[in-house]
């Protein structure tokens, strides 16, 4: 399927550039938006995704909602197919659990026994009453810079595996796997078991307070399961912070 593309040099947040697009002009079909810098751009928690101008992918695609969406559904989706983008781009001898989920909205690559987030994603909704009608992916990949992201364990593909990708190309691939996965109702099969520390004991942020347990599952509403020694409990994306060593 053929899409709409929109590529700037820069713009503050490639997210932000789709939903003004929208609501000005509406949407149809499908539209790519992708820059060579965001000089804004964000990720969970209102954190800021940086990139290296030229270097990195910067991305969104806003498609109007088909009725057998699930947004719980969508976001495991989109989180699927783009691992699975990324894992194409591994040289030979890269293991298929060297690439992982790390729930709800980030790619992790195991680098010399550590993780490093190497991509994340951010879904927005658009709504008309209570109708869900648009939906934008932004996904932004660290591919050739160094030392990027806000955290220590941020790493490039460049870096974990020495592959020299065209970020734009990345993009373009991106994209018609997720069309044709979303619109065809892909399954979510794999999904748990492409999940970073599942079943793992660790040590959490919930609600502001350090516990540690273990994450059991991802249930179909897109709540994380966890087991905090006899106790479970259901708990969203926004109440629960990863904690690293």
């Amino acid at each position: 399927m053929n899409w709409l593309h929109h590529h700037l040099p820069e713009v503050e947040s490639t997210n932000d550039y789709a939903m003004a697009w929208i609501r000005q002009h509406g949407l149809t079909s499908p539209m790519l938006v992708t820059a060579d810098h965001q000089t804004h751009g964000r990720g969970q928690r209102d954190k800021v995704w940086r990139s290296q101008s030229g270097e990195d992918l910067c991305m969104s695609l806003a498609l109007p909602v088909m009725p057998h969406w699930d947004p719980a559904e969508l976001n495991k989706k989109v989180a699927l197919v783009t691992r699975d983008v990324v894992m194409r781009q591994a040289p030979d001898g890269i293991d298929e659990d060297d690439v992982l989920i790390k729930w709800p909205n980030d790619l992790l690559i195991m680098h010399r026994g550590r993780p490093h987030k190497v991509c994340g994603m951010l879904l927005e909704n658009t709504w008309r009453g209570n109708q869900w009608t648009h939906v934008i992916i932004g996904i932004g990949i660290n591919v050739l810079s160094k030392n990027v992201g806000t955290m220590s364990m941020a790493l490039s593909l460049k870096e974990a595996w020495n592959v020299e990708i065209v970020p734009q190309e990345l993009a373009k691939d991106l994209t018609s796997n997720l069309i044709d996965s979303l619109q065809a109702s892909a399954s979510l099969e794999g999904y748990d078991d492409h999940l970073f520390g599942l079943n793992e004991s660790r040590e959490f942020l919930v609600r502001g307070e350090l516990k540690r347990g273990m994450l059991l599952s991802i249930n179909p509403l897109g709540q994380g399961e966890f087991l905090w020694g006899e106790t479970r409990e259901r708990l969203s994306s926004s109440e629960v912070e990863w904690l690293w060593d």
